[in-house]
């Protein structure tokens, strides 16, 4: 148990939507970044209190990004 800090941070030519999701009540954030074929970084950062046994993990959803171009 503690309070921790989770950052993230990648590099597409393409358009993406990452969450930093977790099981404790928090849930998710949500990180876009709409690109058109050109190196980019997009990158996130939460700090969290977590019991015992609680994870932490990266999801994309595509699925709500509205370019019609990705």
């Amino acid at each position: 148990p503690g309070v921790y800090y989770f950052t993230f941070h990648s590099v597409a030519k393409v358009s993406m939507c990452l969450y930093i999701a977790t099981d404790a009540p928090f849930n998710k954030l949500g990180f876009c970044d709409y690109n058109r074929n050109a190196d980019q970084v997009l990158s996130g950062g939460v700090v969290l209190q977590l019991a015992a046994r609680q994870k932490v993990w990266l999801e994309s959803f595509r699925d709500q990004q509205t370019d019609p171009d990705v």
